[in-house]
């Protein structure tokens, strides 16, 4: 009986030791690595060989778009987008909260799931192990997530295994987020000068009787940038560089306010006639009436029509 416990700590001591030396590897690997999105895969299939499970999943989660993205998963090298609803897998958000692993030995059954599966179906059964990833923060945006048979239990040192990998993860993780928000913002920059350009592009027709028009006609998007101006609104525009790039910025300061109150009128689709003030280098300023109304209804860019009328408000 002696040596039968003496042999079995020998195995559980050996297995610690093979344990810990695959994390310190993987947890190296993954340091002197650049590509977010190989660290990540790496990091998935590494961690589902290490603890032997069905697959290996890491998520980006944003509450406030009620979205999950699986950005890495470890049976599939092609997966580094896939968004899901939030509301379809309260554990994840259960372990955002808590910022605590969260287990679910049957995905099918566990009570905290019933509200899901009643509105998106019952899933296969699975046991679900969560794991967050945290920032320098402390603030839970990611999960580890693995997948196993039903009533699976890991034991402590597998655990303490999967929470190292995914402290290894967060660098990678951030960078990932990072980039997408940067997508983000630039896929709706471009939808907006798009839109601009395209509205720009209709009004191309009438080009000639905008030419030759007695007053200025000038063709902004919904930040103020200037698209198109016809002869008579640059003979009032330019300055020493020519003609501005935004309008604000050939407006002297009394204008300027005047102006913004005017962009935030386009959102609500206001198009009113009011004076603004045009910079005269070494003079006071001239002043001219706009008049305004919208390319497209309900698109974002906007037609000014300008007149000066500097002689008869001094009047």
């Amino acid at each position: 009986r002696f040596l039968s416990a003496v042999l079995l700590g020998l195995a559980d001591a050996r297995r610690s030791a093979e344990g810990l030396a695959s994390t310190l590897a993987l947890t190296r690997r993954l340091a002197v690595r650049h590509d977010f999105g190989d660290i990540l895969f790496t990091a998935a299939r590494s961690i589902a060989d290490v603890v032997r499970v069905a697959r290996a999943s890491i998520l980006l989660v944003d509450e406030s778009l009620e979205e999950i993205r699986v950005v890495a998963t470890s049976d599939d090298p092609e997966i580094h987008d896939l968004r899901l609803e939030l509301d379809r897998y309260p554990e994840v958000r259960e372990a955002i909260v808590r910022r605590a692993p969260v287990y679910v030995a049957d995905v099918s059954t566990d009570p905290r799931l019933a509200l899901a599966r009643g509105l998106y179906g019952t899933p296969r059964a699975t046991a679900n192990y969560l794991f967050p990833v945290e920032n320098e923060r402390g603030e839970a945006f990611g999960m580890l997530l693995l997948k196993a048979a039903a009533q699976e239990r890991l034991d402590g040192e597998q655990v303490a295994t999967c929470q190292a990998i995914a402290s290894a993860c967060s660098p990678a993780l951030q960078n990932a987020r990072e980039i997408r928000v940067l997508r983000r913002q630039a896929h709706g920059s471009a939808q907006d000068r798009l839109k601009a350009e395209r509205e720009v592009h209709a009004l191309s027709k009438y080009a000639q009787f905008f030419d030759s028009a007695a007053d200025g006609l000038i063709v902004i998007d919904p930040a103020g940038s200037v698209q198109y101006a016809n002869p008579s609104a640059e003979a009032l525009l330019a300055g020493e560089d020519g003609i501005p790039r935004r309008l604000a910025d050939a407006l002297a300061d009394a204008g300027r306010a005047a102006f913004d109150e005017l962009l935030k009128g386009f959102l609500a689709e206001r198009f009113p006639t009011i004076d603004l003030a045009l910079t005269r280098p070494g003079g006071v300023p001239r002043i001219v009436q706009v008049s305004t109304s919208p390319v497209q209804h309900g698109a974002g860019a906007c037609l000014l029509s300008v007149r000066d009328v500097s002689e008869e408000r001094a009047m």
